[in-house]
């Protein structure tokens, strides 16, 4: 998994290699995924699906205000999004109205999907708490996760 933010273009990179650490061709553009997602998104952990599908956790959002959102993005198996999966393979979640970052990301036997990380209430980042959200596979938010 790769992470790219140049200049704060707004570039998203992923790439996968062969065991013998050359580009996989039959992933995306020649092995690399190189996109537009949002300004400065950030990846930070990757999933595999039972089904071959890779989730990729980090945050998106807006330089200028200084607030990021939980991002999961999801893929095919040849670096394609899926659009069956939130707004054309995107889900966003925001917490505390600043800055939220996930952190890692994990699917569970009967395909929910949990990411974790942190969510902070000022956009200093002065207050932080970790931030846990469980999605359905479709990348709607589960209302029943975290309910006694």
């Amino acid at each position: 998994m790769g992470n790219y933010q140049a200049h704060n273009s707004g570039k998203f990179l992923l790439a996968r290699f062969t065991e013998d650490g050359r580009p996989d061709h039959s992933f995306a553009d020649r092995g690399v995924l190189l996109t537009n997602l949002a300004e400065k998104p950030t990846g930070n952990a990757l999933a595999i699906q039972s089904d071959g599908q890779l989730l990729v956790a980090g945050n998106s959002g807006m330089r200028n205000t200084r607030s990021w959102d939980f991002t999961l993005v999801r893929l095919h198996e040849d670096g394609r999004f899926d659009t069956a999966f939130g707004s054309g393979g995107i889900v966003t979640t925001d917490f505390l109205g600043a800055t939220d970052s996930a952190i890692g990301v994990g699917v569970q036997s009967d395909g929910r999907i949990v990411a974790c990380g942190n969510a902070c209430t000022m956009r200093s980042g002065d207050e932080c708490f970790v931030a846990v959200a469980r999605y359905h596979r479709d990348g709607t938010l589960d209302p029943t996760f975290g309910v006694n």
